[in-house]
């Protein structure tokens, strides 16, 4: 895995961004977003899942997470077809003060239907997220605005400003 230290100098545009070629790496380094935004102009976000697909011992700050306005697909009925995530996996992590403003914050599509995501981090395992925000709009099947799935995580000061639509569904 990735164990270095990363402080962002300046906003950037992920638009050329490849998740086939981070999906087998773990980030567990340290990665200062340094209130800098994190953002695509591609029409489909320029990401299929996640800024970090999975991190592990790490420590992720001060992230502004955001795309263009339109910078993402919708099927027929202006649903969105991709999901935009900050991190699908954390693991024994610490994620502090970042802010998703990612239109939409939330969707998936297995299948045709609609699968739980969280609009900042998929599924978190013995980690603390602290003092982040989700601004975007959450179209939702089974999912929640900062985490969907936590498992022995704090949760402290989190906040959602977006509008949350969709159906509500229980787990089969």
């Amino acid at each position: 895995g990735n164990t270095e230290n990363y402080i962002l100098g300046c906003d950037l545009d992920i638009a050329d961004f490849n998740v086939e070629d981070y999906k087998s790496n773990v980030f567990s380094g340290k990665f200062n977003g340094n209130n800098y935004k994190i953002y695509s102009t591609e029409k489909d976000g320029g990401l299929r899942s996640s800024l970090f697909y999975k991190v592990e011992n790490a420590f992720i700050e001060n992230i502004i997470f955001s795309a263009s306005d339109g910078a993402f697909a919708a099927d027929a009925n202006g649903i969105p077809e991709f999901n935009y995530l900050l991190i699908y996996y954390c693991i024994d992590s610490i994620v502090r003060n970042c802010i998703s403003y990612w239109q939409p914050a939330f969707i998936a599509r297995f299948n045709d239907k609609n699968f739980s995501v969280g609009g900042l981090i998929h599924y978190t395992n013995n980690s603390e997220i602290q003092n982040c925000i989700n601004y975007g709009d959450l179209y939702i099947g089974n999912g929640a605005p900062i985490v969907d799935i936590a498992y022995q995580t704090n949760i402290i000061n989190c906040k959602n400003y977006g509008n949350i639509t969709g159906e509500l569904k229980k787990n089969q």
